[in-house]
């Protein structure tokens, strides 16, 4: 995982050949863009946590095996998670494995799961994906659990988030 903390690229721009455009030697600061690089650094574990349910040290491996839990991450990928799913930009399933394979890595790891929480988000999105994975006794045969359950789920805690109105 890169951590970056307020990166700064500093560029120098030369004088031009022609002095009336450019008379001086100029800095210029140009904040580094670490969303995009945190972006595509979620991405790719997203893309990696969705593809089959794992076991903890795959998924530890996929996350950098970190010596902390990383609170701060797991519940960026499971709001992540939540918002493409409502978006229609992943599916049910790459949407349970995520979040499958991120409560596995807590659960599994009895030095996370005795000295670190879930985190409050993680826990509901994972409860909402976890309720649409299967039919209830009393549901029909012809009803998509995933849209009964797990979408109203979804739906609650990315309004409390105020992500969506």
């Amino acid at each position: 995982m890169l951590v970056l903390a307020k990166p700064k690229l500093v560029a120098r721009l030369l004088a031009s050949d022609f002095p009336s455009e450019n008379p001086r030697i100029q800095t210029r600061n140009f904040p580094y863009t670490k969303h995009v690089v945190y972006n595509f650094e979620m991405n790719n574990i997203s893309r990696k946590l969705s593809q089959e349910i794992l076991n903890g040290n795959d998924v530890s491996e996929i996350l950098g095996n970190p010596k902390e839990f990383p609170t701060e991450l797991i519940e960026k990928l499971s709001i992540q998670t939540a918002t493409e799913y409502w978006n229609g930009k992943i599916d049910f399933d790459d949407g349970y494995c995520i979040m499958n394979n991120l409560q596995t890595f807590w659960v599994t790891n009895d030095y996370f799961f005795k000295n670190f929480g879930f985190g409050k988000i993680a826990w509901k999105c994972y409860e909402a994906f976890d309720s649409g994975g299967f039919l209830r006794p009393t549901d029909n045969s012809n009803i998509d659990p995933a849209e009964k359950y797990s979408k109203p789920l979804i739906e609650k805690l990315l309004l409390q988030l105020k992500i969506i109105k």
